[in-house]
C-alpha cells in the first residue's frame, strides 16, 4: 500500500486550541493511495495525535506540514467511524490492520529511514489497541473537551 497523493501537496489547514491539547482539520482532506483507494478527512475533524506513539511523535516531528498529516490521517483511521473508500466506490470499515498500513505507508511518503518506519509500525502493532475506535469522526471540540 503506497499514497499516490494528498490533496493540498500534503498541507492541511488546522486551528489549534492548545490550551485542550487539540486540533481541528480547516478543509477536507483526501489521501489517494496507488491502488486508487482513498480516504477522505472531513472538515471539522478534531484531533490530538494521541493515536501515534510518543517515540514516532519525535520522528515525524510536531505540526509542520509533514507532521500535520501524520497526525491527523492516524487518528482519522484509528477513529469510530472511519471509512476506506475502494476503487469501486464501496465505503468499508477501517480494520486496525489497515490503519497501522495506512501509517506505514504515510512514513514512506515522508520518506522516513526505514528502520524508523518499522520502529513506527513495531509501536503501533503493539501498542495501538489504546486509542483504535475511542473517538468518533465526528466530535466537536467542546464534545472532545467534556469527554
Amino acid at each position: 500500500m503506497r499514497i499516490a497523493a494528498i490533496t493540498r501537496d500534503g498541507v492541511i489547514g488546522v486551528d489549534a486550541y492548545t490550551r485542550h491539547g487539540v486540533f481541528v482539520t480547516r478543509d477536507q482532506v483526501d489521501v489517494v493511495f496507488e491502488d486508487g483507494g482513498f480516504l477522505r478527512i472531513p472538515p471539522g475533524f478534531v484531533f490530538d495525535g494521541a493515536s501515534i506513539p510518543p517515540a514516532a511523535r519525535s520522528l515525524i516531528g510536531s505540526l509542520t506540514p509533514a507532521g500535520s498529516v501524520a497526525f491527523v490521517l492516524h487518528d482519522y483511521a484509528y477513529a469510530d467511524g472511519a471509512v476506506w473508500i475502494t476503487p469501486s466506490g464501496s465505503m468499508i470499515s477501517i480494520s486496525r490492520q489497515r490503519a497501522d498500513w495506512i501509517a506505514l505507508a504515510l512514513c514512506t511518503w515522508l520518506e522516513l529511514d526505514v528502520d524508523d518506519q518499522l520502529e513506527i509500525y513495531a509501536a503501533l502493532r503493539v501498542g495501538g489497541s489504546s486509542s483504535y475506535r475511542k473517538l468518533p469522526v465526528l466530535l466537536t471540540v467542546a464534545e472532545w473537551i467534556a469527554r
